[in-house]
């Protein structure tokens, strides 16, 4: 109580030197550029109709729909959702990181097209701080901008997505990956809720650190999601560390917990030191069943030494060439009496720290995606896992 009291009067405070940013589109570059669609939502959720200052009609719909009929749009699409303070000004952060990020993936295998799904991450800012480190001060516009963007997934964002089934049903798209990030992953769950539930669609989620609490996310949890060869349906990252949602939160959802912060957690994300050589091969005898005993994370090297946590045998797997393992939590999860059944769920909720760290952290250098070195290499290998229709490593 007392922390929202003081949130209330330094909110009023701020207020007193603030700018209001217009419910209007952002962009005015190239659009599409480089396999990248740029799609923007206003407050209500309907999609902008005037870009360039109101000049010239957006025409972001009919865009994406010729790339479909030409043949333009890759079999794989990545939509990403952004969170709190970002929209798609051509400068953004988050919009030249991820253009960064589906060339880099093209450079690989060109089969990814991606749409940044944009909405007004600002409603107001205080004067001169804008994309400073100070940004923050205009906190008090939390409750209403993390209300929009659970109005937007439900209300204009989950007819996007139908759109992208209705392709997907005709062959002209084959995989659905949707990513969003803080507020953004609040977006993207609200307009995929009941999707997430649907059997045989080849439609998966990324919430990275998301604006979401443990009642938000009860009924999906709950559910019997069902796998897609072998892959979770949808996978939550949670920072231990994250600031602004496990403390941010306790402000806008008192009594409720961030659902990565929670009861809700299944599995713990942990990775090798930088410089432990041993910890690959380590975790690579552990997740073949190997050493068949229980273990604790310390016998392989990872970063969180100060915790203690042992596993059942057979209980991990790794990714990014065994550098990263991913452990099932023992009697945790929603209703999951063994860490093996786990791996079985369509829902997995992963806690994590030293892999990605803090609120952006998992997105590279306090923004988002740089998705350089092992961050990029092992969500490179999860997306191939999607989308070559591999079998995720099994618990058997």
């Amino acid at each position: 109580m007392i922390c929202r009291l003081l949130a209330i009067t330094l909110a009023l405070f701020f207020i007193s030197g603030c700018t209001n940013v217009p419910d209007e589109a952002q962009y005015s570059g190239e659009n599409p550029k480089d396999n990248l669609y740029i799609i923007e939502f206003n407050d209500k959720g309907g999609v902008h109709k005037q870009c360039f200052g109101g000049s010239k009609p957006c025409r972001y719909l009919e865009t994406f729909h010729k790339g479909i009929e030409s043949s333009q749009i890759r079999e794989n699409v990545i939509v990403f959702a952004h969170g709190w303070h970002h929209n798609a000004e051509p400068n953004d952060k988050n919009l030249d990181t991820f253009r960064t990020f589906i060339n880099r993936l093209n450079a690989r295998t060109p089969q990814y097209t991606g749409i940044y799904l944009a909405w007004r991450g600002d409603s107001s800012d205080v004067i001169f701080t804008d994309k400073t480190d100070f940004e923050a001060l205009d906190f008090y516009t939390l409750w209403n901008r993390n209300s929009v963007a659970a109005h937007i997934g439900k209300n204009g964002a989950n007819k996007f997505f139908d759109m992208l089934t209705s392709y997907q049903k005709e062959g002209k798209i084959r995989n659905i990956i949707g990513i969003g990030h803080s507020m953004g992953g609040r977006l993207v769950y609200f307009a995929n809720k009941e999707r997430i539930k649907e059997p045989n669609n080849n439609t998966f989620f990324l919430l990275i650190n998301p604006a979401l609490t443990d009642e938000d996310m009860k009924e999906v949890l709950m559910y019997d999601v069902k796998k897609i060869n072998n892959f979770p349906r949808t996978i939550v990252v949670q920072s231990e560390s994250d600031i602004p949602i496990t403390f941010g939160y306790d402000l806008i959802h008192p009594g409720d917990e961030s659902v990565g912060d929670s009861w809700a957690i299944t599995h713990d994300l942990n990775a090798c030191q930088n410089n432990n050589d041993k910890c690959p091969s380590c975790l690579k005898a552990k997740s073949n069943g190997e050493n068949p005993e229980s273990f604790d994370h310390t016998q392989c090297g990872f970063s969180r030494n100060e915790k203690k946590q042992f596993y059942p045998e057979r209980c991990l797997i790794t990714i990014n060439n065994h550098k990263w393992a991913i452990a099932g939590r023992p009697k945790n999860g929603p209703k999951l009496p063994n860490c093996s059944d786990n791996f079985d769920q369509g829902v997995w909720v992963l806690s994590a720290d030293d892999v990605f760290n803090k609120h952006n952290g998992f997105l590279g250098n306090d923004e988002l995606p740089s998705y350089t070195g092992q961050q990029f290499e092992a969500f490179f290998e999860l997306l191939s896992k999607i989308t070559e229709n591999k079998s995720a490593p099994a618990i058997e």
